[in-house]
């Protein structure tokens, strides 16, 4: 007879069954923590973008306040930048 045919003990195929099982839960913590690191460092990569961005934008239009034909927009763009949210 070959091994695939020789009766299993229920025991046995129990184990395997919770082996199968653990293996399962194992990869799947794995993959929540990395989905955890990758959510973290998504999220503060995007709040770092934004404030450089903004920061940017403030430092280009501040010289062009000089000019008075964009002062009154200008002037807008940076109070809606410099204001709180709120809530």
């Amino acid at each position: 007879m070959e091994p695939s045919e020789t009766p299993q003990d229920p025991a046995l195929v129990e184990l395997k069954r919770q082996n199968e099982l653990l293996t399962e839960l194992v990869v799947m913590q794995k993959d929540l923590k990395a989905g955890f690191i990758q959510g973290l460092v998504r999220g503060f990569g995007g709040v770092v973008g934004a404030t450089l961005v903004v920061s940017l934008l403030v430092a280009i239009l501040q010289p062009l306040r000089k000019f008075e034909a964009l002062e009154p927009v200008l002037n807008r763009i940076a109070e809606a930048l410099e204001q709180k949210p709120s809530r």
